[in-house]
């Protein structure tokens, strides 16, 4: 191999197939040999494979490497080093490495907006958001739904739902389709704030867009008269799922499971879990989950164990929540002694105590006025890195 576009092409395929620094580091190596000079593309190929390997700090490095090679960084560069950071939730320093990307004359594309758009939106920060929106119109830049959906999402997360509007009407204009997926995350947004009068307004801006709803939509409905303990309009969307012709998801059943099991209609949740298996839609461990959780809430041991065990008998693994809830219950129905022994369980099942299990072990020791013990577990948590 003797030209850069070779070499180029050898490490593209390296840093595709998730390759190790060590074997990229080898082609560069044998480039320098044959006196081939990397371009953008081998350093932009060196930062993928960087960042693949989460080897985070060499990968910002190889900037430099750019700049003492005197190797202009283009879009490509400033927008996977500004993910990267993004993703290390160093939000200042994204935002000067976007600075200094403009100071370079180098153009930021779609994405570059995009990943520090929702950046910033996830932080709620709706002043930084408008900065960059208006950059970006200012640089004659075309956003995507992906970028409305940010911006959309933060506002009625702020409780700005008056914005929203503003927003669709503004990507109409732009030509860009309003998809259900779009509708869906801020249906998403508006069960996550339990708001329930602006989720029902999305419902009917989306019928009025000649949207389809999904599973997803269907389900979200459901979640919202779950939050209100609804339980005689629940039916309701997912009869409007199955007449449409679209088949529930694990996700669907599990929140009708949900709202039965909270308002306790254990009936009708042993009746959805037995259509669940005549569907061949196998429960989850989150539809296991909602079911302990009202048998923990009303203390009721012996039937929290006993879901606990179907759900290992039907070999779905448990996770964190799960035996989060279950040490806690043993603990204090059954003494210090289960809660053990179920965190050794916990740990067998490769699941890493967090901190909402140490501290659930400290509380159950204080209860018991076991205070040096509950002491000791606090250092275990300081000692598993846990703080």
């Amino acid at each position: 191999y003797s030209s850069v576009r070779s070499f180029n092409m050898i490490l593209n395929t390296l840093a595709s197939k998730m390759a190790t620094v060590d074997e990229v580091e080898n082609v560069l190596a044998h480039m320098r040999a044959q006196g081939v000079a990397p371009n953008v593309v081998t350093f932009n190929s060196l930062i993928k494979v960087h960042s693949n390997s989460k080897n985070f700090n060499h990968a910002l490095e190889v900037l430099d490497r750019m700049k003492a090679a005197e190797v202009k960084p283009n879009v490509i560069t400033y927008t996977s080093l500004i993910t990267l950071l993004v993703r290390l939730h160093h939000l200042h320093e994204a935002l000067e490495l976007f600075q200094e990307m403009k100071q370079f004359n180098v153009q930021p594309n779609t994405v570059t907006f995009n990943v520090l758009i929702k950046a910033f939106a996830d932080t709620n920060d709706a002043t930084q958001v408008q900065k960059l929106l208006e950059d970006l119109r200012q640089q004659n830049v075309i956003p995507d739904y992906l970028t409305y959906t940010s911006v959309m999402v933060m506002y009625i997360r702020k409780g700005t739902f008056s914005k929203v509007p503003e927003l669709l009407a503004e990507m109409k204009r732009n030509g860009i389709k309003r998809e259900v997926f779009l509708y869906n995350g801020l249906l998403a947004a508006c069960v996550e704030r339990h708001d329930t009068q602006h989720a029902f307004r999305v419902m009917a801006m989306m019928k009025e867009d000649s949207v389809e709803p999904d599973v997803f939509t269907f389900s979200a409905h459901m979640q919202l008269c779950v939050q209100r303990k609804d339980v005689n309009t629940a039916t309701t969307p997912f009869q409007q799922l199955t007449d449409s012709g679209i088949v529930p998801d694990v996700t669907a059943y599990t929140t009708l499971i949900n709202l039965y099991a909270r308002t306790n209609h254990l009936r009708e949740v042993e009746k959805i879990l037995s259509a669940m298996t005549q569907a061949g839609v196998p429960p989850n461990v989150v539809t296991f989950n909602s079911i302990m959780k009202h048998f923990i809430s009303i203390n009721d041991t012996a039937n929290a164990e006993k879901v606990f065990e179907t759900m290992l008998q039907a070999g779905i693994a448990p996770n964190i929540v799960t035996f989060n809830m279950m040490i806690l219950l043993v603990g204090v129905t059954k003494g210090i002694q289960s809660a053990r022994e179920l965190l050794q369980t916990m740990i067998r099942h490769q699941v890493s105590p967090n901190e909402v299990t140490y501290n659930t072990l400290v509380r159950l020791h204080v209860l018991r006025n076991e205070m040096a013990t509950a002491r000791k577990v606090f250092e275990e948590m300081k000692t598993a890195g846990v703080f």
